[in-house]
């Protein structure tokens, strides 16, 4: 159906100004069931290019140069683009649907063609209402529906003697055309930081950068409970993890039951000063925690033990793998879920390894040290990793960690039908690749 509908759109965008798959602006809050229209503009107009998108599943290979999504001005007087990465990107088939602070933008993923846009504000709040930072953009199903959802951060101005306040517009939108199913608006909330989606239970956890949790039910649209000081780390199952935003917490981590809010588990022993977390990656039903341990030589100067790498049950909140990590990690070790079965993890190039997401073990793990150099994991899909080596673009073997070649481009976003790059010698746009192999 989507495909059915893009096809449409994407006709109707290359004949006229106007996208005749959306219409005008509507008020925040809206459902499916209320006639919504997208809003969108464009323009130019061109003849329809003859292109047949093919799926790929995986990909590993892209079209090299691709096309730039060519995003709209931040600031007109300006006349530059807006600092848009590639975690500002959801794919939905042959979609791409990049989001900023001024609103949703999708093209088409084999020709680059813009599709609709959508602005983060209707025309007729944006008088009183700001948006910033969205996070980055989800396709999920939810109802048998593919959406692509989005959390935008809004300062609104105060009418007569009410102060003005902040607020997070959660919102969700058809990728096919733009077209609202739904916006809920959390009052109070600050900056958004990330959105994670349990499907099964049909419910969203939105974390902010103050450390605040609120949960939302996509179903009713509505907030459920917020609960401050607790950083979002992962969501699936039902059950939500997070980290203690607080002076010696017990624990460095615990498991909150979504429906009722209340701790089901916790975990890794908080030994602070001594000990700290550093990072923390989950995706699948493992989270991968490391700490650092520090401790007094004999010199009485301070040093301290490589990270350890923890990997924690999502359900239950057992540590189910321990390893060492090199001894030159000492940040923030980033994860790439691929769909299936494998999160591969990598801090800089010191250090990579991947963990099986069905039984929580360890499937490799290399350093720097041995012949081969660790690339920057930037995605996972379907049993691929893909990755920035140092002389270019890799793809290694989710399950064995062996190289398979270079995919053409360094793939921050993939699905079947090609790859989002973010290249900062193309004025910071997105750059589209379509899968070719």
């Amino acid at each position: 159906m989507l495909r059915s509908v893009l096809a449409t759109c994407a006709t109707v965008l290359m004949a006229t100004s106007v996208v005749a798959c959306g219409g005008d602006d509507e008020p925040k809050s809206t459902d499916s069931e209320t006639p919504a229209a997208t809003g969108t503009e464009t323009a130019s107009a061109s003849a329809t290019p003859t292109f047949t998108a093919t799926p790929f599943d995986p990909p590993k290979k892209f079209e090299v140069r691709g096309q730039p999504m060519g995003l709209p001005d931040k600031s007109p007087s300006e006349g530059i683009l807006p600092q848009t990465t590639t975690d500002r990107v959801a794919l939905a088939e042959n979609v791409a649907v990049a989001a900023d602070s001024t609103g949703l933008y999708a093209s088409d993923l084999s020709i680059g063609t813009q599709l609709w846009q959508r602005p983060a504000v209707p025309a007729d709040q944006a008088a009183t209402v700001t948006a910033y930072g969205p996070t980055a953009p989800v396709t999920t199903t939810l109802g048998g529906r593919t959406l692509v959802v989005v959390a935008f951060g809004e300062r609104v101005k105060g009418a007569g003697t009410t102060k003005d306040h902040v607020q997070t517009s959660l919102q969700a939108v058809d990728p096919a055309d733009g077209t609202p199913a739904w916006t809920v608006e959390l009052p109070g909330s600050d900056r958004p930081g990330r959105v994670l989606i349990d499907e099964e239970s049909g419910l969203i956890a939105v974390g902010s950068y103050a450390q605040t949790i609120t949960l939302v039910d996509a179903n009713a649209h509505r907030a459920l409970w917020t609960l401050p000081q607790y950083e979002l780390v992962a969501f699936g199952k039902g059950i939500i993890a997070a980290r203690p935003d607080a002076d010696n917490p017990t624990h460095g981590l615990v498991g909150l039951d979504a429906h009722t809010k209340q701790v089901r588990w916790r975990a890794l022993p908080w030994a602070k000063p001594t000990t700290e977390i550093r990072a923390i990656g989950a995706a699948g039903s493992f989270i991968v925690a490391s700490t650092k341990a520090f401790f007094t030589d004999p010199h009485s100067a301070k040093s301290w033990e490589p990270q350890t790498r923890h990997v924690i049950d999502l359900t239950t909140g057992k540590t189910v793998t321990t390893f060492k990590g090199n001894e030159h990690a000492d940040g923030g070790v980033s994860c790439e879920y691929d769909g299936v079965s494998v999160l591969a993890c990598a801090y800089m190039q010191d250090e990579a390894f991947a963990i099986d997401t069905t039984s929580g073990r360890k499937l490799w793990w290399f350093d720097s040290s041995g012949s081969r150099v660790p690339p920057v994991i930037t995605a996972a899909f379907h049993g691929v990793v893909y990755a920035k080596a140092q002389n270019g673009p890799a793809m290694l073997d989710a399950k064995t960690g062996q190289d398979l070649g270079n995919p053409g481009a360094v793939a921050m976003t993939v699905d079947e039908y090609g790859a989002a790059s973010y290249e900062a010698d193309r004025s910071d746009d997105v750059i589209l690749h379509p899968a070719i192999g």
